[in-house]
């Protein structure tokens, strides 16, 4: 795996955890969307600083966004979406300079947007996807506030 520089395991079905060994330090391409993987991500990922596209989207991945995000600053894809993510989105994200599309849509995210990523530098991003519209059929307001989002959505039921 040391060459690899693109994996796309994407619609598989596939379960479990995902696995530290697939991420090589050369890859810049690495999809395992729409499987049925759980648990958190592996740090691991961190260490592949080449990495321009990453799609976790569409899967039961847990736990909190790493603050490492911030580290791959080459970045330009991060999709994420429809997992069972909780907590606030860290700032850090804001840091990947490259980083043109953000979807972390449809998860039990909290909060603000942070500043960092509206402004992000050196352009904005041209996609930013959150749970940021209020459910107005059950009177809750919207799970993420976000004065930059270019596609907002009312948080469902992801289980």
């Amino acid at each position: 795996l040391e060459s690899l520089s693109a994996l796309n395991l994407g619609n598989n079905h596939f379960t479990g955890l995902l696995s530290a060994d697939l991420f090589a330090p050369s890859i810049n391409e690495f999809s395992v969307g729409s499987n049925l993987l759980i648990g958190t991500i592996p740090d691991a990922i961190f260490d592949s600083q080449l990495l321009e596209y990453l799609n976790l989207g569409s899967n039961k991945f847990n736990g909190t966004i790493s603050t490492r995000f911030g580290e791959l600053k080459r970045m330009k894809h991060l999709i994420i979406w429809k997992n069972q993510f909780s907590g606030t989105i860290p700032e850090q994200i804001g840091a990947m300079n490259s980083l043109e599309l953000l979807q972390m849509q449809c998860n039990y995210l909290r909060g603000e947007v942070p500043k960092e990523i509206c402004a992000e530098t050196p352009k904005p991003l041209a996609t930013l996807g959150a749970d940021c519209l209020p459910d107005a059929g059950n009177g809750h307001p919207a799970r993420v506030s976000c004065s930059c989002c270019t596609h907002c959505v009312v948080g469902i039921d992801n289980t």
